[in-house]
């Protein structure tokens, strides 16, 4: 039942990872592929794209987190005052995990939405150091 509840969060951890990746790659195909780049009066460069794709993200995963949280918390309360006769342990304890997820998913989802122009001149330097 726990590895149930861990497939969402491993499937959108697997495309984090592959869009952090594939970040500059992505960016770079959809400026300079563009018809229309030249078209532009305000230039949008690669790092700025970057930001804005890591808040996006972030936005996404916020905004999916959160009302999730809200349906657990009550779920939780429900079970603490039924008491140990009507929930199994196992149903407490997956429960309890399953808050501790969302939690943790709205903590990665804020550092992304906060923390995108921090994250791409990190990623920069990773790369830049991955190249000398």
């Amino acid at each position: 039942m726990i590895f149930a509840s861990l497939i969402p969060f491993f499937i959108q951890l697997l495309f984090s990872a592959l869009l952090w990746i594939y970040a500059e790659k992505i960016t770079n195909y959809i400026l300079l592929n563009n018809e229309n780049a030249q078209k532009r009066s305000i230039p949008l460069y690669s790092q700025e794209l970057q930001a804005i794709a890591f808040s996006v993200i972030g936005l996404v995963i916020i905004a999916d987190a959160i009302p999730q949280i809200f349906h657990v918390i009550p779920n939780l309360i429900r079970l603490n005052e039924i008491g140990s006769s009507l929930a199994t342990p196992q149903l407490k304890v997956e429960t309890i995990f399953s808050l501790i997820e969302k939690i943790v998913r709205l903590i990665i989802g804020l550092i992304l939405f906060f923390g995108s122009k921090g994250l791409v001149g990190l990623l920069k330097k990773i790369r830049e150091a991955g190249i000398k």
